[in-house]
């Protein structure tokens, strides 16, 4: 969501709860403290329902941001992740939010430095961010995280609600999850991307029960020590089953393929693409997936991976009417459309090659 959409919501709005409206205000936040307060935490402790605080590009070296209060719109200058960046500079967790609905807002923010262990708190999850609630995360990157529990990038509690949409995820590290955890959560996972994440025992991102929806998502690069380098689920008392639609997962490496799930966590997959992974692309109790509803394994045909471009050759399978089977799958798998022609010199990647544009 642009901050022009972010206006003309709050304008809209304002015909049904004027008197809460009329009196919301914009809070600036500088890099040189001049603004209307000196920090993005002090502007979103001092913000109520409605107000928006606006973060002038620079980098801000903050941890521990929370936010309590529904219908806070945090937003950076520019809306998207290049303009602002928040260092933790490895104190703690960067951002959290607790009892947030989805009118809260996170948009256009670099999320980096962030780190838990057992010391600051058990059992140390959410390097980037820890998330109970349901507000949105919109356009955000959360880079170079470290949890020596679980979710390096995002922690995502019991029964929480997020929205992560078109956001980023490089570098994470944790025990389990390296870039999202998700325990008993409805976590909507669209439009993202994950590259070059670790785990130490399972999953780039880590499913513990509940209905997570991962949808339209490009996996490129990423690890795990033990487990699935891509996606891990794991039943729960719930039973309840993540669904992943239109996903591309590619390049990783594990001992136990893309995906590692339990026998009774029952993974939904549809219209994916899982290819070239060390280990195995359709493994275990999901292998009987592969070539039905749309699922198949093949050379997603990234225009240059090696360099970070994870756009679509015109000649990709991923696009529509080029499946391999001929299967409608309502528009792109993946996260990126067409960006260049098809070419027979294909670039392809060790995994060496992928660690070390990370470093």
């Amino acid at each position: 969501m642009s901050l022009r959409m972010v206006c003309v919501c709050f304008v809209g709005l304002s015909l049904y709860l004027a008197p809460a409206v009329s009196s919301a205000r914009t809070w600036h936040i500088s890099a040189d403290g001049s603004g209307d307060v000196t920090t993005i935490k002090a502007g979103i402790d001092s913000s109520v329902a409605g107000d928006t605080v606006l973060v002038q590009s620079g980098t801000y070296y903050e941890w521990g941001i929370y936010i309590v209060k529904s219908g806070i719109v945090v937003v950076s200058e520019t809306g998207e992740y290049g303009s602002v960046t928040i260092d933790a500079q490895r104190h703690w967790t960067v951002l959290g939010c607790a009892g947030c609905d989805s009118t809260t807002v996170i948009q256009g923010f670099t999320i980096t430095g962030g780190l838990t262990t057992e010391e600051q708190g058990p059992p140390g999850a959410g390097a980037g961010m820890e998330c109970d609630g349901s507000l949105r995360v919109v356009n955000c990157l959360f880079l170079d995280n470290l949890s020596y529990g679980y979710g390096g990038g995002v922690f995502v509690t019991m029964n929480a609600k997020p929205r992560f949409e078109s956001c980023v995820f490089i570098g994470n590290r944790a025990a389990q999850g390296g870039a999202i955890y998700s325990t008993e959560s409805s976590c909507i996972i669209t439009d993202c991307t994950f590259v070059g994440n670790y785990s130490d025992n399972a999953g780039t991102v880590y499913c513990l029960g509940g209905s997570s929806l991962i949808r339209r998502c490009t996996f490129y690069g990423n690890s795990a020590g033990d487990g699935g380098s891509g996606i891990a689920c794991e039943a729960s008392v719930s039973f309840r089953s993540p669904r992943i639609d239109c996903t591309v997962i590619a390049s990783g490496s594990s001992d136990r393929g893309a995906i590692d799930c339990d026998e009774w966590s029952h993974p939904v997959f549809t219209c994916c693409d899982v290819y070239g992974n060390v280990g195995g692309d359709w493994n275990g109790y999901i292998a009987n997936q592969n070539g039905v509803n749309g699922n198949f394994s093949a050379d997603p045909r990234f225009c240059d991976a090696p360099h970070g471009n994870l756009t679509l050759q015109s000649c990709s399978p991923c696009l529509p009417g080029n499946h391999p089977d001929g299967y409608a799958c309502n528009g792109v798998i993946g996260a990126y459309d067409s960006g260049c022609e098809c070419s027979d010199a294909v670039k392809q990647s060790t995994w060496g090659s992928i660690k070390a544009m990370y470093k």
